[in-house]
């Protein structure tokens, strides 16, 4: 099994990755005839990448298909590589078989990539990238719940994350839906309610994205919240701190709007 499926998936990410983030890449799989695997990658990650990427272009898949399979891949390789140079440990749980296809984490692998295969929103490669190359090294989530994790981010939109980023900068001890709810309740400002806002904000309650927090308020479905566990490990499995500061503040400034005074 050699690279050659992967080097060609990297190159063809290679095409839309920069056209997606102002993320710069790390130097372990930069080259100069085009994007290759680094030699500092562990032969774990090394093996698995090289069998998913020789079964992925075995399908009948697009040439934009693979750009976004590709954009992925780059960015969860130069987490993996982050990870490794900040001293992090891979994790020595069972989650990493080294060639059995059924391991968990090459399990995680398909899953993801069946995400980035599909996935319109090209802003959210980067943290699907992300979400794959910390996996490894987090042993307090396991298989069971990475599956549900990867599950909630396939739901949420890219502005959705960007809300868990404004929850986790601004959401202590908490921010108070409720006015918008009661607004939405009365119908009243149709021409300046934004609903497509609300609607973000009820879809993640509804995929637990927050916790509720006292007092409860009297009509309010969502009221006083907080991110929930699976909040805040989707922030941090996915770096959602690497989310654009133009793209943060433009979420803020709608969230202000609904809530002036209180955010």
């Amino acid at each position: 099994m050699d690279e050659e499926s992967l080097r060609k998936l990297l190159n063809a990410g290679s095409e839309i990755v920069g056209n997606v983030t102002g993320a710069i890449i790390g130097s372990a799989i930069a080259g100069p005839t085009g994007l290759l695997l680094g030699a500092s990658l562990p032969t774990i990650f090394s093996m698995t990448f090289n069998r998913i990427s020789d079964d992925v272009l075995n399908r009948t898949i697009s040439k934009r298909e693979e750009q976004k399979i590709g954009a992925g891949y780059i960015f969860a390789i130069d987490r993996i590589e982050k990870n490794i140079k900040a001293g992090k440990i891979i994790r020595e749980d069972g989650f990493i078989g080294n060639d059995n296809i059924l391991s968990d984490s090459n399990v995680i692998l398909e899953g993801v990539t069946t995400k980035l295969q599909k996935e319109w929103e090209l802003k959210k490669l980067q943290f699907y990238g992300n979400f794959l190359g910390n996996i490894s090294f987090t042993d307090e989530v396991d298989f069971n719940y990475a599956t549900v994790l990867l599950k909630i981010a396939e739901n949420l939109s890219y502005r959705q994350l960007c809300l868990i980023k404004v929850f986790k900068k601004k959401g202590t001890p908490q921010i108070d839906l409720a006015p918008i709810e009661n607004e939405y309740a009365r119908g009243l400002s149709t021409k300046t309610f934004n609903y497509s806002l609300y609607s973000d904000l009820a879809e993640m309650d509804r995929l637990s994205v927050f916790q509720r927090r006292g007092p409860i308020k009297l009509g309010a479905t969502i009221g006083n919240c907080i991110l929930s566990d699976i909040g805040i490990k989707l922030y941090q499995l996915m770096n959602l701190e690497e989310i654009e500061k133009n793209d943060y503040n433009e979420t803020v400034y709608e969230l202000q709007s609904m809530l002036p005074g209180r955010l």
